[in-house]
């Protein structure tokens, strides 16, 4: 499988420096990332740009394009489903702050997680503020000249493809587009028809781990990744594949995990 067309996900290097990860992922050919900004890469949630600036400098030196950009979003002080309006604003104002870093870095993608409901609350009440924020926030993608993702299967108030895909419907903004986690869709029981069916071209980016469980390296876990997946080519898809391998068991070692992960991927044929 020829790498040219795969990105990776640099969450995967989150307890190493950002110029270790860029050098090391440079030198196995990678020319794009999906960048995730945690602190000790880059975050934009605070006044932080001397650091935004450096990473700018180390992407450039290393000939590596930041192709997308995962803001740390799972974090608990950021929820866009929240029952409470001030964490509600509070992420909004933080995706904001990720737009506009996204614009100084001319990174052309930005990834909005749904965010999630407290199981003690209705799964309506979820979807409502979710889908009010998500109109948003991708309007306002789309006025920088961004394009906003949708990360699919993220909402445990909207599960599995039908779930995304009422979300994309209630948003109502055709800017809008998806990121498949193809971990997510093998692990809830559906497959790469399954996904096409519901989003076709829509389907910006692949987003591939192995499992079930963690975000697996490729090959160390149980899912039909390869055979599914070229089902989804079949199917037209012909857009990124983004490596993620950011389970805890490989945080000492992620220059061996990401490795292990390319030459995985490499033998892929279909």
């Amino acid at each position: 499988m020829d790498i040219g067309r795969l990105s990776v996900l640099t969450a995967g290097f989150s307890r190493n420096s950002f110029e270790y990860t860029i050098k090391s992922l440079s030198e196995a050919g990678i020319r794009n990332v999906e960048l995730w900004g945690g602190i000790p890469h880059c975050f934009p949630g605070y006044e932080n740009e001397g650091q935004l600036r450096n990473a700018g400098e180390i992407l450039k030196r290393n000939k590596v394009q930041a192709a997308a950009f995962y803001p740390e979003q799972t974090a608990y002080p950021y929820n866009l489903a929240s029952g409470e309006l001030t964490v509600r604003e509070r992420t909004e104002a933080y995706y904001e702050r990720c737009m506009e870093f996204c614009v100084k870095m001319k990174i052309p993608v930005i990834i909005l997680h749904p965010g999630y409901r407290l199981y003690d609350r209705e799964p309506e009440e979820a979807f409502s503020y979710g889908a009010k924020a998500l109109e948003r926030l991708a309007g306002k993608a789309d006025d920088r000249g961004m394009v906003p993702l949708l990360l699919h299967g993220g909402a445990n108030y909207a599960a599995g493809c039908a779930g995304t895909n009422e979300l994309l419907k209630a948003a109502g903004r055709p800017a809008l587009q998806v990121e498949l986690d193809f971990s997510r869709l093998l692990q809830d029981g559906e497959s790469a028809e399954t996904a096409f069916h519901a989003f076709g071209d829509k389907i910006r980016q692949v987003r591939m781990s192995d499992g079930p469980g963690d975000h697996m390296v490729l090959g160390e876990g149980d899912l039909p990744l390869q055979e599914e997946y070229a089902k989804l080519v079949k199917q037209g898809y012909t857009g990124p594949v983004v490596l993620q391998f950011d389970s805890r068991r490989y945080v000492t070692n992620a220059k061996r995990a990401f490795l292990s992960c390319l030459r995985e991927y490499k033998n892929w044929k279909y």
